[in-house]
């Protein structure tokens, strides 16, 4: 699957949301307007430092941001796709998945709590504690 084709079923899902589209909009993939709510997509075939350096450069601009990459991204990445997510969370990144012409939400981005993260974590970090001691 070609980034263009990324486009449509992308398009399609946040019109469905009720937001105005558009394409290319000075280097930003697709954009989305809702009253006064932006919204960045950046659309590639496959997962990159490239395409995080991206989406994090469209957050100074945009309210929501969001990367759309097909199944096969999915695939390739499968091994590690929980620790991708984690990062697109970390970043407050959403996750758009695009599958025989229909794109879904993969993961909002809701913003990021790191002290719950942490305290979900605190018998991982007692037991580094322990074998530290």
């Amino acid at each position: 699957m070609e980034e263009k084709e990324l486009y449509l079923p992308v398009k399609q899902l946040l019109e469905s949301k009720g937001y105005h589209v558009k394409a290319e909009v000075k280097d930003i993939d697709v954009f989305g307007v809702k009253e006064h709510h932006t919204i960045a997509v950046e659309l590639k075939t496959q997962v990159s430092l490239k395409l995080i350096y991206q989406a994090i450069e469209r957050q100074k601009l945009c309210d929501k941001v969001y990367i759309a990459l097909p199944k096969s991204a999915f695939k390739s990445h499968q091994a590690n796709i929980r620790q991708f997510v984690y990062l697109l969370k970390r970043l407050d990144i959403g996750l758009i998945k695009v599958s025989d012409e229909q794109a879904i939400l993969f993961m909002e981005s809701d913003g990021f709590d790191i002290m719950r993260s942490k305290k979900q974590c605190t018998r991982k970090k007692k037991a580094v504690l322990k074998e530290f001691s």
